[in-house]
């Protein structure tokens, strides 16, 4: 984890304490703009929000033509995979598909994703005013009414950090922050924020998949 150097002590001066200053107010609303794509124009490396009638390979599709990657079929699969397979989305989104839908994804691992049904809460806002995100759907319905109170919202889902212009979207491709943890997650500034609700379990799919105790 990163470590924080104490300031050496030196020798109190005499005299009145002085006044302490008050904590700056961080700009979390402009930090969430920073890293939120418009709709219907998402990109690698941003939170997307999803809304009413898009379509997850839709949004697969528009990410690639975005980012300047190849729009094949291949990649559209690879890269909702990614999606759906962030630690991060499935602890906070992940809701146990139905048959058809999960079909439709073109794999046969994890039966988990994001639905289309708005059964989230309004994590954006909580973001911009500081708070952590919360799981609102129950883990194993993707019923848009089966929800917590507080739900009724689309996904605010992230999109994983790719490079650019690359011709094969895959694990390889997701790129990692300055501190070293990937990309397939928002950066470190976004998850201190937190998360909350979110059952004991595990998350996500190898090679990241990540063990939470229940937050």
């Amino acid at each position: 984890g990163r470590q924080v150097f104490a300031k050496p002590r030196t020798k109190p001066k005499p005299g009145p304490a002085p006044v302490p200053d008050e904590p700056p107010i961080y700009d979390y609303s402009g930090l969430i703009d920073e890293f939120t794509s418009p709709g219907g124009e998402p990109m690698p490396g941003t939170l997307y929000y999803q809304r009413q009638g898009d379509m997850a390979f839709d949004i697969a599709r528009w990410t690639l033509q975005n980012a300047g990657i190849p729009n094949t079929a291949a990649n559209r699969i690879a890269l909702l995979r990614l999606i759906e397979c962030s630690p991060y989305n499935d602890a906070v989104y992940g809701v146990k598909l139905s048959e058809n839908a999960f079909k439709q994804r073109f794999r046969s691992d994890q039966p988990y994703g994001i639905s289309g049904n708005p059964q989230h809460h309004d994590n954006l806002m909580r973001m911009k005013q500081g708070l952590p995100v919360r799981r609102a759907a129950q883990r194993n319905s993707m019923s848009g009414h089966e929800t917590v109170p507080g739900g009724g919202r689309h996904a605010a889902m992230w999109i994983p950090l790719l490079a650019q212009g690359i011709e094969v979207v895959g694990p390889s491709a997701v790129l990692a922050w300055q501190d070293g943890t990937s990309g397939i997650n928002p950066p470190p500034e976004i998850l201190d924020l937190g998360i909350e609700n979110v059952p004991p379990g595990e998350y996500g799919c190898a090679p990241w998949r990540t063990t939470l105790e229940g937050i």
